[in-house]
């Protein structure tokens, strides 16, 4: 009875393995033949989007007469090949992919690195004082400066033997 229930069992998963085959498949689409002449830039990143079942959103500035002869290439292949000969970025985001001029991925990088550094300059200071108990704060300082921010400070009042440290809260909690 064990037996008959297995190869019953057996009997209705095997026409699922092409399925599961298929969808490895159609992962690697293989492109035979790609031959393009003059062709507009968006419209070949709409095949490849369409052949990949990716959805791509161009930018605005992206303009280019695209040529180029391809064979037996994946679609995945076929658009990093577009995007690096036509010195464009292409950015994946939540469910699509953006397509940018180079420079402009670059400026957008930029411009979001410099405002991660303006928020590290927005946050501000705190104060803690440390007691020190089986040392000497003086000794200490020059080893703790090394661990300050840019605008963090830090003093020894010898006569409690303690240290006032300025600093961001992040980096006092590194500190301390």
């Amino acid at each position: 009875m064990r037996n008959k229930v297995l190869i019953f069992l057996s009997l209705l998963l095997i026409p699922l393995i092409p399925l599961t085959l298929g969808i490895t498949q159609q992962q690697e689409k293989v492109i035979k033949n790609l031959n393009l002449q003059n062709a507009d830039i968006r419209s070949v990143l709409s095949f490849l989007a369409d052949y990949g079942d990716l959805n791509i959103v161009t930018g605005p500035s992206v303009n280019a007469n695209v040529t180029l002869n391809l064979q037996n290439v994946t679609w995945r292949q076929a658009l990093d090949i577009v995007l690096k000969t036509y010195s464009l970025a292409g950015v994946q985001e939540e469910g699509y992919l953006r397509v940018l001029p180079l420079n402009e991925y670059l400026q957008e990088q930029s411009t979001i690195e410099k405002h991660k550094a303006e928020q590290k300059t927005i946050v501000g200071l705190e104060m803690k004082i440390a007691q020190i108990k089986y040392s000497n704060a003086k000794d200490m300082l020059k080893p703790l400066k090394n661990m300050l921010s840019e605008r963090g400070s830090i003093d020894v009042d010898e006569r409690t033997n303690s240290m006032i440290i300025r600093d961001t809260p992040d980096n006092i909690a590194k500190i301390l």
